[in-house]
């Protein structure tokens, strides 16, 4: 798994023209098959998720929802939410041989997260890393 830099937005205050506030949007991508299943699981997951929190999504671009960095920050730190990411992994997969793989690739996730600054957002891309730079 892979964390891009994607792109800079620029919000003008409509109150004052000159000041402008940029806002980075980073984009985990996936390396293999497994990371695709993963990232497409968590997009699923959190887009159920914030629906009841919309205050968590920053934006939308290319039909991706783009979080607040400090909601998914909040999120992962803590444990249940890990917990409850991997319990409906397990079970919509039907069970699994290993737990670590999945909570292996949580905690990947969890340090990419850490990158970004606060004020910035983060996308889970559908696409794997290799096809992006295609």
């Amino acid at each position: 798994m892979r964390i891009k830099y994607l792109l800079r937005l620029q919000q003008i205050e409509l109150n004052r023209i000159s000041s402008k506030r940029q806002t980075i949007i980073w984009q985990i991508l996936a390396e293999n098959s497994f990371e695709v299943d993963i990232i497409d699981y968590i997009s699923r997951f959190l887009e159920i998720e914030t629906i009841k929190e919309i205050e968590g999504i920053l934006t939308v671009i290319d039909n991706e929802l783009v979080y607040h960095a400090a909601y998914l920050k909040n999120s992962f730190k803590e444990k249940e939410f890990i917990d409850d990411l991997a319990t409906g992994y397990i079970y919509e997969k039907g069970g699994i041989q290993n737990l670590y793989p999945i909570y292996k690739s949580f905690e990947k996730i969890k340090d990419f997260i850490c990158v970004p600054a606060a004020k910035s957002g983060v996308t889970f891309s559908k696409k794997s890393f290799s096809e992006f730079y295609k």
